[in-house]
């Protein structure tokens, strides 16, 4: 499944898809495409990531597996400046199908819904 990026990490979600984030070994990531990029930027991100610790900046990395790889779509520089520091894992997200064992949280019982109120309690309460 491809990950369509309107703008600067931003996705297209559609109904029937949902949106999946974790860490993953930077091993197992690769760069979609090698266009040129500023040292400045990459230098931002990592400056950045120098900030942060070990917690990773939201929205995560965007893109998708492929062949038991994660393909970097959008957020190189963040992907760069992480290897630059010597992480081991990224946070990455990714869109998958929506998996049908979903139920439909309308079809449910009262668990779900606000309580009613009783008889007694509408009598209490004026209109």
């Amino acid at each position: 499944m491809t990950v369509v990026v309107a703008e600067d990490r931003s996705m297209c979600v559609q109904p029937n898809q949902v949106v999946r984030t974790a860490w993953v070994d930077i091993d197992l990531c690769r760069l979609s495409f090698r266009l040129p990029m500023s040292p400045e930027a990459v230098e931002k991100k990592y400056r950045r990531l120098l900030n942060l610790g070990e917690c990773a900046p939201w929205p995560p990395i965007v893109g998708h597996w492929e062949d038991g790889r994660f393909v970097v779509c959008d957020g190189r520089h963040d992907y760069l400046a992480a290897l630059m520091i010597g992480r081991e894992k990224l946070f990455v997200c990714w869109l998958e199908a929506t998996p049908e064992a979903i139920p439909d949280l309308r079809e449910r019982g009262s668990d779900t819904r606000p309580p009613q109120l009783t008889p007694e309690a509408e009598r209490l309460i004026p209109a």
